[in-house]
């Protein structure tokens, strides 16, 4: 796939690491067969393709909006996508970078933040699951 990401994100290890996985993908088609939202939902923006050329779009600068945050926040990472790619796409390593951007771009609401952040640590802390 063709990239046009800023040189300034090139110029971080992040970046470059991006660009390489962006570039690796055929978009041939195979990971919607995985894809257990893609195949619930049956919309191609809640598939690995779809989510790639959302997180391609952010990286390149253009805006994100809510349906980006929608949709990334849709993925499992179950990364069963990454299983069935011919080309070794990276898939879980650019979500996470794609997340990472979209959120510093654009904040969430602080309920929203708060009411993350609790299930994340409630989910992940040791004395939760006893």
């Amino acid at each position: 796939m063709q990239t046009n990401l800023p040189t300034d994100l090139l110029a971080t290890e992040q970046g470059q690491t991006a660009d390489k996985i962006l570039r690796s993908c055929v978009h041939c088609g195979f990971c919607l067969s995985t894809c257990p939202t893609y195949g619930i939902l049956g919309d191609e923006l809640d598939s690995p393709r779809g989510r790639i050329y959302l997180i391609k779009s952010v990286l390149e600068g253009n805006e994100v909006s809510k349906d980006t945050l929608d949709h990334l926040d849709r993925c499992l990472t179950c990364r069963s996508c990454e299983t069935t790619c011919p080309s070794g796409v990276e898939y879980g390593h650019l979500l996470d970078i794609g997340r990472e951007v979209v959120e510093e771009r654009s904040p969430r609401h602080p309920l929203q933040r708060l009411s993350r952040y609790a299930v994340r640590k409630s989910l992940t802390t040791a004395w939760f699951l006893i």
